[in-house]
């Protein structure tokens, strides 16, 4: 498993979560185009995106592209999105890397 995340300048689909036993989202990732699972952790999908990175979930025929905004103490929140309406807990496990 590519544990660095997608590289290239197109849009990465975000297929997958893992959770902590709180079930607070941790990483996200998905599958490159050879077919490969990449992860990142929460940070570093935030960073990515803060520095151009442009990643989306498909949810059937919409595809939402992931966004940052700040609550009021300047802290980032991922959004899916512009209404953030929890696409992101509803995505499956990802799966082990084989």
């Amino acid at each position: 498993m590519d544990t660095g995340g997608p590289s290239g300048k197109e849009a990465q689909e975000v297929r997958y979560a893992v959770k902590d036993a709180s079930g607070r989202l941790r990483f996200v990732g998905g599958r490159s185009a050879d077919g490969r699972l990449w992860k990142l952790s929460v940070q570093a999908l935030i960073e990515s995106i803060e520095h151009g990175g442009r990643f989306y979930v498909a949810t059937g025929s919409e595809a939402l592209l992931l966004t940052i905004s700040r609550d009021a103490q300047g802290k980032a929140i991922l959004n899916a999105g512009l209404m953030g309406d929890g696409v992101l807990d509803r995505l499956p496990r990802m799966p082990d890397d084989s």
